[in-house]
């Protein structure tokens, strides 16, 4: 079988230009490790499932982008440099702001958060869990969710601290519906995310933290 040629990025601009979705499909099959080398190379601190995060931000907003009227399909792959170098600015912010060294204020936080809020897990942990022990299986589950059910967990997790307190599915369905770029129904959100809660907790107990319970 012959070789493809390697795609350059005049040739990529050349697809943009006249059909944004099959430029789109290129970008990612052909500039994918290049995206991330780019991405590990400005996230570093972060962890895999952040930088596979924000990859998938980027696709989803140049996705956006390429649909907009008057789209600019010049230079697409400096394009898809700069919004994963903003989200990974925008996680590196939220990461410092919410860094806490108290391990047993954050379990009881989220324990507090889960139990009794309508998103229905239960916390019962020991004191020798290591929050970021379960930190980093908690991403790397939820990095290998389908598409949907990933956006909608990950969104869950890093914003929850935002919507404490108030009817949680409405505004998570609002900043989901930021990251796709189109409206999101509550509904929708609320069965992804109580798809996504049931197979995060089957795999993290079978991790060996089997101190979560999903209703």
């Amino acid at each position: 079988m012959t070789a493809r040629n390697p795609v350059t990025e005049q040739d990529l601009e050349e697809v943009f230009k006249d059909d944004p979705d099959f430029g789109i499909r290129l970008l990612h099959e052909d500039f994918r490790e290049v995206i991330l080398r780019y991405i590990k190379k400005h996230g570093w601190g972060l962890q895999l499932a952040d930088w596979m995060d924000i990859y998938s931000q980027t696709i989803l907003e140049m996705i956006q982008k390429s649909r907009e009227p008057g789209f600019d399909h010049r230079k697409p792959l400096a394009l898809a440099f700069h919004i994963a170098k903003c989200r990974t600015r925008d996680m590196l912010r939220r990461r410092k702001h919410r860094a806490n060294p108290d391990t047993d204020a954050i379990l009881d936080c989220v324990a507090k958060d889960f139990s009794e809020s309508d998103i229905g897990i239960k916390l019962r942990y020991p004191d020798s869990v290591v929050w970021e022990e379960f930190q980093q299986n908690l991403y790397e589950v939820i990095a290998a969710l389908p598409g949907r059910q990933r956006i909608v967990a990950r969104v869950f997790i890093d914003n929850y601290e935002d919507f404490r307190e108030r009817d949680t599915y409405t505004p998570l369905a609002e900043l989901v519906s930021n990251i796709t770029g189109k409206p999101e129904s509550v509904v929708a959100v609320k069965n992804a995310w109580l798809e996504a809660k049931q197979k995060i907790v089957k795999e993290l107990t079978r991790r060996g933290f089997n101190f979560l319970e999903a209703e």
